[in-house]
């Protein structure tokens, strides 16, 4: 895989996981009794998530080695 595939496979990704994390933040910190400070921890975790497991099987699949 070239580079610059691969650059925009990551940046993809990227953008992707600021989306999920923004909605996450903005969906979480509606519900009551919440306060900001764990509503940002549980997106950021979710984003992290995320951006693993889609770089895991997207922008690093050719990489990975299978010993099954």
């Amino acid at each position: 895989m070239s580079l610059i595939v691969r650059i925009s496979k990551f940046s993809m990704v990227g953008a992707l996981g600021m989306l999920v994390q923004l909605a996450a933040l903005a969906l979480i910190s509606r519900w009551p009794q919440v306060h900001f400070l764990y509503a940002t921890v549980a997106a950021l975790e979710l984003t992290l998530l995320h951006n693993f497991v889609w770089h895991l099987n997207y922008t690093w699949r050719d990489r990975r080695n299978d010993y099954s």
